[in-house]
């Protein structure tokens, strides 16, 4: 992704795009049917999960989904809070039915802060990360997110995020050790959603 993208400009999708399924909260359904409609992507469905659900039950549901609509899901996505989650056992799961993990670690607020945080953010739990967050948007509500608020700081959110995710994820040693705080790997799915590209001329 690069930075250059103008306010409010829409980017350029694939042309064979993947279809994506994704189970997710409040806060996450209400930012990624932002995002897909704001990126032109309606190979995107968003589900949201009840609340409270175990993951390995949410896991269950996206591999259920995509089992009844083997033609209409290309890449099957959970989205969970790294707060107190059991990751070995997660992991295990998720990777037994091939479904895809967007941990956020303490939470998926995590994700939205690295739009407008451009310094390094402590490690801290959800109520740490919250009060950050609603330093630049006073008003966040997670049950109401609006994509709107955060939308410009995208590719920069990806830039933050993806070099320590991608640490992690070659670190095989660790992987019976849970995502780092703060930590998100929500990064990897915005960009199958969507594509920047800088304008032409």
């Amino acid at each position: 992704m690069q930075r250059d993208v103008p306010a409010g400009r829409r980017p350029a999708y694939r042309v064979a795009r993947r279809r994506i399924l994704v189970i997710a909260g409040l806060a996450e359904v209400s930012y990624l049917t932002g995002l897909y409609a704001w990126a032109g992507n309606p190979a995107v469905m968003v589900r949201h999960a009840p609340d409270p659900i175990a993951p390995a039950h949410l896991i269950a549901m996206a591999d259920e989904y995509r089992g009844r609509h083997p033609d209409d899901v290309d890449e099957a996505w959970v989205l969970l809070d790294g707060e107190d989650l059991d990751w070995p056992t997660v992991r295990a799961h998720a990777d037994e039915a091939g479904v895809r993990l967007g941990v956020s670690n303490p939470c998926f607020e995590t994700w939205l802060l690295l739009h407008l945080h451009d310094k390094p953010i402590p490690a801290g739990t959800r109520d740490a990360t919250m009060r950050m967050l609603r330093g630049y948007v006073p008003d966040y509500d997670p049950r109401r997110v609006d994509f709107a608020d955060f939308r410009d700081g995208l590719a920069d959110a990806v830039d933050r995020a993806k070099p320590l995710a991608l640490r992690f994820e070659a670190d095989l040693s660790g992987m019976g050790a849970p995502p780092p705080n703060p930590y998100t790997g929500v990064w990897a799915l915005a960009e199958s959603i969507a594509t920047l590209k800088a304008p032409r001329g």
